[in-house]
């Protein structure tokens, strides 16, 4: 679950015939993500696990958690929020979490699991529709991640087979809130510009047959 720049991530940790003995997890996390306050750690039953050992590194991206031992048929759910510290300048970015966990069965057997998680936060995307009269209607997602984009620049270049312009027209910019304003491009986005942006228009440029258009 994404959340602006934080990820809310869960553990489920369970066991059909339970362990002998307290369990392990380990969790590892990539360059961009920490994890904030608040770990919490309940049964599957939703019953909240107090008797836990925490250890975190002093950098936040990782910990070691130790907890008691699982009765047959029963889960923990380790839930807790990370921080994504995006390089927007990047254009996209990935980030990777992994958890382990280690134990011991009834027989003294050595138990262990590992899953890795990545989210990739997509600063652009982009769409085009071809309409009858040969236009084009542009859709371009902008800053699904949430993060400060003030002063950044948006322009639009359109290259065919035979070159390329800039578009210099009017495009609409939507927010998440639904509200709407018409701008110009090249457009400067101002302070404060933290949202997730929509920005639709239509160019109508003649082209050459056979021309691929690329924007």
């Amino acid at each position: 679950e994404v959340n602006g720049e934080e990820i809310i991530y869960e553990i489920i940790v369970k066991s059909t015939e339970g362990t002998y003995g307290p369990i392990t997890i380990t969790d590892k996390m990539s360059k961009g993500l920490t994890f904030k306050e608040g770990i919490s750690v309940r049964t599957g039953r939703g019953t909240q696990v107090n008797n836990v050992s925490f250890n975190p590194s002093a950098d936040r991206s990782s910990f070691t958690m130790n907890l008691p031992e699982l009765a047959p048929g029963e889960s923990y759910v380790v839930r807790y929020t990370c921080t994504a510290d995006i390089d927007l300048l990047d254009a996209d970015m990935t980030v990777r979490n992994t958890a382990s966990v280690t134990g011991k069965d009834s027989h003294g057997n050595e138990l262990e699991d590992e899953t890795t998680v990545d989210h990739h936060f997509d600063v652009l995307k982009k769409t085009g529709v071809s309409n009858e009269d040969g236009s084009i209607t542009w859709s371009i997602t902008i800053n699904n991640a949430k993060a400060d984009i003030s002063g950044w620049i948006l322009e639009d270049i359109i290259s065919t087979n035979s070159g390329s312009s800039s578009y210099t027209g009017t495009v609409t910019i939507t927010d998440s809130k639904g509200n709407r304003k018409n701008v110009t491009l090249p457009y400067t986005f101002p302070q404060g510009s933290n949202d997730v942006y929509i920005v639709s228009y239509t160019t109508t440029h003649g082209y050459s047959d056979g021309d691929t258009i690329y924007n």
